[in-house]
């Protein structure tokens, strides 16, 4: 929030209020850096009343770690990203099934004033250590932010529905639709999905796939071109209709990397940089070209 409003302002030429929202974005990533920072990942909770913490090495003995602040380290894009870059690897470690990353380990066997709802919910089943749709579609954006092309893919198809399709007796919801969760050990039924067709997670999806994975974002200025692709793709070509305007893009990956963008063939003219501007008001078609040059 306070790097949008940061951007806002900037673009809205109001720099008092930008640099106000500037400071305050450093300010908090760096009280989140000293005291949220667990040594390799990040805590999740501080409880004012009791001084417990949750989602520590610390923590008694469950509720260990979270998936949602790892995920969110990254995406807010201000604190250091071998920070946030280590705790997606804890993560991956410690919260990954053949489902997708369940929301937390261990978790919480029964109630307790601490914890609140997480332990009125069965072991593995929705936010006490579910596989959560919405927190994997954020990871696969996290891995794309950190600049981690395969294991944004990876994570990104790990909870995917089409990679049950020969498990439909273990998951019992349609194929072709997300669940907001799929149930996780130590649940009776691990690989169940529940939830579906009411989720939210389907745009976070949709997200994940196209502004991160493909990296084509609407942006004040144009439209920014900035995949994170798995390093065997050769590329890909994609049309996204902006503002009234229709973008083919195509995008080449000679080298085989994973990110890289450094510059763009608009209609034919070469542009430094990857935002792909607004054209003038008579056109209504842009060939854009983007290459991976090199790691940003």
């Amino acid at each position: 929030g306070c790097r949008a409003l940061e951007e806002m302002f900037g673009e809205l030429a109001r720099s008092k209020d930008a640099r106000l929202w500037s400071g305050r974005r450093r300010r908090m990533a760096t009280a989140i850096a000293e005291h949220a920072w667990d040594g390799k990942w990040f805590r999740r909770m501080f409880m004012a009343d009791s001084g417990r913490v949750l989602g520590s090495r610390s923590s008694r003995p469950w509720t260990k770690i979270f998936l949602e602040p790892q995920v969110w380290s990254a995406l807010c894009e201000s604190l250091p990203p071998k920070l946030a870059a280590a705790a997606m690897d804890s993560a991956r470690k410690a919260l990954a099934t053949r489902f997708g990353l369940r929301i937390v380990t261990p978790p919480c066997p029964r109630w307790e004033p601490d914890t609140g709802s997480y332990g009125i919910l069965n072991m593995g089943f929705k936010e006490n250590g579910s596989v959560y749709s919405h927190c994997n579609a954020w990871a696969a954006c996290a891995e794309a932010v950190l600049g981690r092309g395969d294991l944004a893919f990876k994570t990104f198809m790990d909870f995917q529905p089409i990679m049950r399709n020969d498990e439909a007796e273990i998951r019992e919801i349609e194929p072709y639709v997300l669940s907001a969760q799929v149930q996780a050990e130590p649940f009776i039924k691990p690989g169940r999905g529940r939830n579906p067709w009411v989720t939210g997670s389907t745009t976070w999806n949709w997200l994940a796939a196209t502004h991160y994975i493909l990296g084509i974002r609407p942006e004040y200025d144009g439209l920014r071109i900035d995949p994170c692709i798995p390093t065997d793709w050769k590329g890909f070509r994609v049309t996204r209709r902006f503002r009234g305007v229709c973008y083919d893009i195509n995008v080449r990956n000679p080298r085989h990397l994973c990110r890289g963008v450094k510059r763009l063939l608009v209609n034919g003219r070469e542009l430094s940089g990857a935002v792909a501007p607004l054209p003038e008001k008579s056109c209504r078609h842009m060939e854009v070209v983007a290459i991976l040059e090199a790691p940003r």
